[in-house]
């Protein structure tokens, strides 16, 4: 019968959506990310699968299972996984990507708009009794249609971007340390260089995994390259953008403003300048959350280890650069 310890902390709801995807006779045993490693030890010390969603996994941990054969990530992001261990020991990491990337996508897409169009500003305003006066207020909104998009990362999330917004007639261009000559002439992107894409973009939106190439890759020098007017949108990872360079440009112009997800530290602190900021769109790092994504990722899951346990390769694996 195989073992299956499944971390997870988002309450009874997205558990059961998941583990009901689990085959009959799994042994699936519940655990909290957030305990301690000696905890976690105990937990993975018998296990055939590894599920996890929230917190780090040390590579103290990933040892101790000594009889794992995949840890399957509920997230598209393993920047919290000591991946580098588990490639050591053999064991495959594999993620959502391919499950969540309609998910971040349609994230990406209505932070877009959200900005662009001064959704919470004009939300907000009624909400406080206004309306003379309320549409002249909205005069510099802008359009999604015809605007430049720059996407940062073409992997699975990005191109799913980039799928979304056919029908807008945007223009599209990336940039990533790979060509996708094929997705190219699929989805009508260009490639071009980070600046280049900093330069010509009227949206530029991240969605490349954190590692040591990544973390800060949108700083201080690329913020000003931007053009007048353009945004910034961040469903990837905070780090990726350098928040203190980011919230000096957003008073400075560059950006004009910012639909962020994602934070450097999160949750987002409550005193951060960034809550405060009329021309910031916040969410609290849901975009790959849905009630139709957990059954997704459910099934993914389980799935996975299933082939794993007929002796199949695994699908949509990790590995640490």
């Amino acid at each position: 019968m195989p073992k299956v310890a499944f971390f997870c902390n988002f309450g009874s709801d997205v558990t059961d959506s998941i583990t009901n995807y689990a085959p009959a006779g799994y042994d699936v045993a519940l655990c909290d990310p957030r305990a301690s490693d000696a905890e976690k030890i105990e937990k993975v010390r018998d296990a055939d699968f590894i599920i996890w969603l929230g917190g780090p996994l040390s590579g103290k941990v990933i040892e101790s299972a000594r009889r794992a054969r995949l840890i399957q990530l509920l997230s598209a992001g393993f920047d919290n996984i000591d991946v580098r261990t588990a490639d050591r020991l053999e064991v495959p990491v594999c993620n959502m990507g391919v499950v969540i990337g309609t998910t971040v996508a349609e994230h990406a897409v209505a932070l877009m708009l959200a900005v662009l169009r001064r959704v919470t500003i004009s939300d907000a305003k009624m909400r406080r009794g206004a309306w003379q006066g309320l549409a002249w207020d909205c005069n510099d909104a802008l359009e999604l249609t015809g605007a430049t998009v720059g996407i940062v990362g073409l992997g699975n999330i990005g191109r799913t971007v980039a799928k979304r917004l056919q029908g807008w007639e945007n223009t599209l261009l990336y940039a990533d340390i790979v060509r996708y000559p094929d997705a190219e002439k699929m989805l009508g992107v260009r490639h071009v260089t980070l600046d280049e894409l900093m330069r010509e973009s009227d949206i530029v939106t991240v969605h490349v995994p954190l590692n040591s190439s990544t973390r800060g890759l949108i700083g201080k020098r690329e913020l000003a390259l931007m053009k007048p007017g353009a945004i910034l949108v961040n469903t990837s990872r905070g780090p990726t953008v350098d928040e203190a360079a980011l919230m000096d440009g957003l008073k400075a112009g560059k950006p004009a403003a910012a639909g962020l997800d994602v934070f450097r530290e999160e949750p987002l602190v409550k005193d951060s300048p960034l809550r405060k900021m009329k021309n910031v769109v916040l969410t609290p790092h849901v975009a790959g959350n849905s009630a139709i994504t957990w059954h997704r990722r459910g099934k993914f899951a389980f799935d996975n280890c299933q082939r794993v346990w007929e002796g199949k390769p695994p699908l949509s694996r990790v590995h640490q650069e």
